[in-house]
């Protein structure tokens, strides 16, 4: 996954600063004269590592499990020699979190937000979800693995799959505990794979109960263990082992990628293994949307909703469907449900705001533009919309500075430049007027009125060989927009001059 998936790299990275900040706790450990330089990348390493993942939270717990075990030999006594590195460890485990205070408050991971269970059920559900991780450890079979993956919540201890899991976990654990001094190697890397999982498989909620990334760190003590294992067996069933194994993950690697090459076979692959799952539906639903595939995305987007009432995404993209459709009273009806489930969401608000402005009732939209804004400031869609109701509105002067702000903002909304290109045409600007259209038309080629206004603007600026061009590719698009331009092609053909339109 993190190969194939940008963003789950950030998981690989935090691994990499939390075992370099490990070393050299290690090498300064080990080091006769106690060198600064060890003392300083040890916390250096944690802190870039607290700044790629939060897993790295648990760094000094890990380097007091480390210490106890393999430096200070089981003697509390000894670990004093290291206190002040361990207690530098710990503060720069807590500076970063407090300065992310304000970032995540909009974040997925928290207790407000109506779509995350409460922490006691995400508890019980993470004990299942324990025995999940090991089974993908030990055998990650292809038809296991999903990106997606739907795991239902645990609502109560004794349900039997929760029970038997916190048996088993707690087992675990007690084997841990008893071989630490009989098997120090194994007890200390069962204990590391419970541990390195806290951040993401305890008491805080998160939306996701399981991903198999989870794991990249925490699987470290399975490789050195089964290492270990082999290192005391002859060479040639070293060989064999590692030649099976290194050809079943490529082949497996090998499948996945096949999965992963594209959207539309990743987010099939999820739904074929978590069909109950709300999201799943949800994300191959928005995939259909953006190929204009309006039949299919609905269908998906009905079943996220059906699967999940309360997924106020789903609401907004159903609203948008809706509003692609023409339907914009069940567009209104979509967003006021999204925003009842999540009241400070600014994308529904632009949406209920560009339903607003289509059924004719401005002052509401610029209520619902307006509010989008003071929730996210920097939200360009609600500032595009915003300026184009201002050039409805007449206040041309307005809705351009508003428009050429949302473009500094993104410069890849095509309705920005149709609107910008529209006012620039009536300040008689067509070489401005021009481009604009041209920009627009150039994010979004089907976008067929922003190309009758970019022919219409060169038969205005007397280039009737560039507005036919565009009559051609418009014709195969839109009949009607271009018959229109079609009228005005042969009035200028006719008068062989340029029209006053």
């Amino acid at each position: 996954e993190a190969v194939t998936y940008i963003s789950a790299r950030s998981e690989i990275l935090g691994s990499i600063f939390y075992l370099s900040a490990l070393i050299s706790f290690m090498l300064y450990a080990k080091d006769k004269n106690r060198s600064n330089l060890y003392f300083f990348f040890s916390v250096l390493f944690s802190l870039l590592g607290m700044l790629s993942k939060p897993i790295v939270v648990t760094l000094p717990l890990m380097a007091v499990l480390l210490d106890y075990y393999f430096l200070a030999n089981f003697q509390l006594r000894q670990m004093k020699e290291r206190f002040v590195l361990h207690l530098a460890l710990v503060l720069s485990a807590l500076i970063v979190p407090l300065l992310s205070i304000p970032v995540m408050k909009n974040a997925a991971l928290g207790f407000s937000n109506p779509e995350l269970p409460s922490s006691s059920i995400y508890f019980l559900t993470e004990l299942r979800a324990y025995l999940h991780y090991l089974r993908l450890l030990f055998l990650p079979w292809p038809g296991w693995l999903n990106f997606d993956t739907y795991f239902p919540w645990s609502r109560s201890l004794w349900e039997l799959p929760t029970l038997l899991s916190f048996i088993v976990v707690l087992s675990i654990l007690a084997l841990a505990f008893y071989l630490r001094k009989k098997s120090p190697m194994v007890s200390f890397f069962i204990f590391w794979f419970f541990i390195i999982l806290i951040p993401t498989s305890s008491f805080m909620p998160i939306e996701d109960a399981v991903y198999e990334r989870r794991i990249y760190l925490a699987s470290l003590g399975y490789f050195i263990l089964l290492l270990l294992f082999l290192r005391n067996k002859d060479y040639r069933r070293q060989a064999l082992f590692l030649a099976t194994l290194i050809f079943l993950f490529s082949f497996w690697s090998w499948q996945r990628n096949i999965v992963w090459k594209d959207r539309l076979s990743l987010w099939q692959d999820s739904i074929k293994k978590s069909p109950l799952k709300s999201r799943t539906h949800m994300n191959l639903g928005f995939y259909y949307l953006q190929m204009q595939d309006l039949e299919k995305a609905q269908y998906h987007m009905r079943k996220a909703i059906l699967l999940n009432p309360r997924s106020a995404n789903a609401h907004v993209n159903m609203g948008v469907i809706n509003l692609i459709n023409g339907n914009y009273q069940e567009a209104i009806k979509e967003y006021n449900l999204a925003l009842q489930l999540r009241p400070e969401y600014p994308a529904a608000y632009v949406g209920r705001g560009t339903a607003y402005k289509r059924l004719g009732l401005l002052d509401l939209a610029e209520k619902d533009f307006l509010t989008a804004l003071s929730l996210q400031p920097d939200f360009a869609e609600a500032l595009a919309n915003l300026g184009i109701l201002n050039a409805l509105k007449k206040d041309f002067q307005k809705a351009k500075n508003m428009l050429y702000n949302t473009l500094k903002l993104s410069p890849d909304i095509p309705e920005a430049y149709l609107s910008l290109g529209l006012i620039l045409r009536r300040e008689k600007k067509m070489s401005e007027a021009i481009h604009m259209f041209a920009k627009a038309v150039e994010l979004n080629p089907e976008y067929h009125q922003a190309r009758y206004y970019l022919g219409l603007s060169f038969l205005e600026n007397n280039q009737p060989l560039k507005a036919r061009e565009q009559y051609d590719i418009l014709r195969n698009k839109n009949l009607r927009l271009a018959n229109k331009l079609l009228e005005y092609l042969d009035l200028y053909s006719k008068l062989k001059n340029k029209p006053s339109f």
